[in-house]
């Protein structure tokens, strides 16, 4: 019997471009992997981080005027589901990112329950953030089951797609 990580995987997925600036994501976790994930969505659109304690880099991003990110303090190992509910209010995708695997689960259902997509960080949620090669007003999302095999891709149009594109 194939895991169900192993059948989400192999579900077929339509790669969109989304509009993030009116649309909150919640990231339930404040260390090196909540940062990251901030780090990338604050770029698009306002982030909420919910945490007992942040990184010192996320710390930092916070006060960047250019993020819109919230710092929210709060024990979430502790919490009953109807807890998280009440930090999904207005959100438009969910990263539950703490190191504790049975609490990410708790936080993807009850934001599944809600309507709210999910971006998993221990296999594919709803929400899969490809390799993303910018070039003015160039976007090219890459996504493959292989991470070797998106780096290679987003390497190789890297040294293809100079700025001169911009001017066609």
């Amino acid at each position: 019997m194939a895991e169900q990580s192993d059948i989400n995987s192999r579900r077929p997925r339509l790669p969109l471009f989304l509009d993030l600036l009116s649309r909150v994501v919640v990231i339930f976790g404040g260390g090196k992997v909540g940062e990251r994930k901030a780090r990338l969505f604050s770029q698009y659109g306002p982030v909420k981080v919910l945490s007992r304690d942040f990184s010192p880099g996320l710390k930092d991003l916070a006060k960047d005027p250019q993020r819109r990110i919230d710092l929210v303090e709060c024990d979430l190992s502790c919490g009953l589901r109807k807890d998280y509910s009440k930090y999904l209010q207005g959100a438009f995708i969910a990263i539950p990112a703490t190191s504790d695997s049975e609490l990410n689960r708790a936080i993807e259902e009850e934001a599944r329950d809600r309507g709210v997509l999910v971006n998993k960080v221990e296999g594919a949620g709803d929400v899969v953030v490809p390799s993303i090669l910018q070039r003015g007003t160039i976007a090219i999302a890459i996504s493959t089951e292989s991470p070797a095999l998106t780096k290679y891709l987003r390497l190789r149009l890297e040294e293809e797609l100079t700025e001169n594109y911009q001017d066609m």
